[in-house]
């Protein structure tokens, strides 16, 4: 690669990420009169997991109009609280309970639409963890694209379609990022403020209820510039199918039947692990009143039973009365509860950084309310907006910048042709047995140690332009592997999505 392809643009807020925080930040940063550029590796609306069709729709938790007590309202916090096991940050816990109503307000006047009831009242769900009926559902999975879509057609908003491929740093802030265009442009796009709203990195682990593109480029490189980011131990983990190329969460209602989980033999999993029946009913029960897998209940038996019986190299099937193809159940990733370290501004711990969404940590803890996802994207995209574009007014002029992206030290024509899905799935595979529900210090080391290989050889890797996509993949593989890894090595105590099988009370 020449520097001959480098291009630049300048602007005065960048957005990293095209999902539902990207968009809600674009829209906040735009109405406070800044110039803003998306960076997303699909077009508005289509990218991430917000706009998954796996989702099927939303679920957004939040107290709006005469619901804004002050009972409700710390309810609401004193719930997510309880909930994230200490690890949530409590002013974020805060802003994303007050400013819930006012955000889902904003979504109903850009055209979102909820479900209703025969009365023509919003219906409302608990969510996962969750003992109020207090999350709305929205209508139709059509309305929420084409909602987030006109939003940002009314506005000047540009979009360029690409891969961040490095945040730019000078005098300790950062001042953008280099993207890899989808034509294969190197772009040098220079912001007074830049906003990552990334997603998360599910689509590290071999099996995710998450699309490819869930990678973790976000945590790459934002920890390669030297943010701080916490929390990376706390992943969920659902049980689910596969059926071919598509994946299904496990039925749960059903589960309490006898043989709906079986070993290779045919015999009942739950059985066979969880001998005692009284025990086992309570597992099943508690397990039936949350998707993602938790050690804060009995609940977990069910998940480690699973895991256990897979880590043997033994499969577990589901009770199905389809004469063949039996249904393979296996813990899918969903979606991670830490991130960046973020303020109450959104700002991070690299100065003219901000983030929102699934990229940050501190709104969820060890386990998070089902639909207050959605919610963080909200609150916290429309902050990061608000107060990037008030950073960028106060800039004058950007600093001299390198002329080349840190990743230029790999381009190069490569003197042998290198697998780089290989190194991938071979990363992938350490990622999932070790870094998945069952973790232990001697896998946790194992996983390190297999990583730290693999880099070594990444380290030295140069490669021609139709390898960028291949080689960020593996990038951000190894980087928010051993992002999990050393987290989960620091933390021994088993605390709701983090389960450490040599931890102290790790059964309850």
């Amino acid at each position: 690669m020449s520097k001959h392809i480098f291009e630049t643009i300048r602007t005065d807020v960048l957005i990293i990420g095209a999902g539902a925080a990207g968009i809600r930040a674009a829209v906040a940063a735009s109405q406070s009169g800044a110039e803003v550029l998306i960076a997303g590796t699909r077009t508005i609306a289509n990218s991430g997991s917000s706009f998954s069709s796996l989702t099927k729709g939303w679920g957004i938790q939040g107290l709006v109009g005469k619901e804004r007590t002050a009972q409700n309202l710390e309810q609401f916090y004193s719930e997510i609280i309880r909930i994230g096991l200490g690890k949530c940050d409590p002013s974020l816990v805060r802003i994303l309970v007050e400013e819930s109503g006012p955000r889902i307000e904003d979504l109903v006047s850009f055209g979102l639409r909820f479900k209703k009831n025969d009365r023509g009242e919003p219906v409302r769900a608990k969510g996962c963890f969750s003992s109020i009926e207090r999350a709305f559902l929205t209508e139709d999975y059509s309305n929420v694209k084409e909602t987030f879509q006109s939003v940002v057609n009314r506005t000047n908003i540009r979009f360029l379609e690409g891969r961040a491929i490095d945040l730019i740093v000078a005098d300790d802030q950062c001042w953008g990022a280099w993207i890899f265009t989808n034509d294969k442009r190197i772009v040098q796009v220079g912001a007074k403020s830049t906003i990552l709203a990334t997603g998360g990195g599910a689509a590290v682990f071999p099996v995710a209820f998450a699309g490819a593109t869930e990678i973790g480029d976000g945590y790459t490189i934002a920890s390669i510039a030297g943010a701080e980011l916490i929390n990376m131990e706390y992943i969920q983990f659902m049980l689910g199918l596969k059926i071919g190329d598509e994946c299904f969460f496990l039925p749960l209602s059903q589960l309490e039947q006898p043989y709906m989980l079986q070993d290779e033999s045919g015999d009942d999993l739950l059985q066979k692990y969880i001998s005692d029946t009284v025990k086992r009913r309570a597992a099943v029960s508690e397990r039936q009143g949350h998707f993602p897998f938790s050690c804060r209940d009995q609940s977990c038996l069910v998940d480690l039973a699973v895991a256990e019986e897979r880590q043997k190299g033994k499969k577990v099937f589901w009770k199905t009365d389809r004469a063949s193809d039996p249904l393979e159940v296996d813990h899918f990733s969903h979606a991670f509860n830490g991130g960046l370290r973020i303020n109450e501004f959104t700002e991070t711990t690299l100065c003219g950084l901000f983030a929102a969404g699934e990229v940050a940590a501190g709104p969820h803890g060890a386990d998070r309310i089902g639909g207050c996802m959605m919610t963080a994207t909200q609150v916290f995209g429309e902050r990061a907006g608000r107060f990037s574009a008030a950073r960028s007014r106060k800039i004058r002029n950007f600093p001299v910048m390198r002329s080349e992206p840190d990743l230029a030290l790999h381009f190069g024509n490569p003197q042998e042709r290198i697998d780089l899905i290989q190194m991938q799935q071979t990363s992938k595979s350490a990622i999932g047995k070790h870094l998945s529900v069952l973790r232990g210090s001697r896998g946790l080391s194992r996983c390190k140690e297999a990583l730290d290989r693999i880099r070594a050889d990444y380290a030295a890797i140069r490669f021609a332009s139709f390898d960028m996509l291949d080689f960020l993949d593996l990038r951000s593989i190894l980087t928010v592997g051993a992002l999990i890894v050393g987290s989960a090595l620091k933390n021994p105590v088993s605390t709701g999505s983090h389960f450490r099988i040599d931890g102290p009370n790790n059964y309850p």
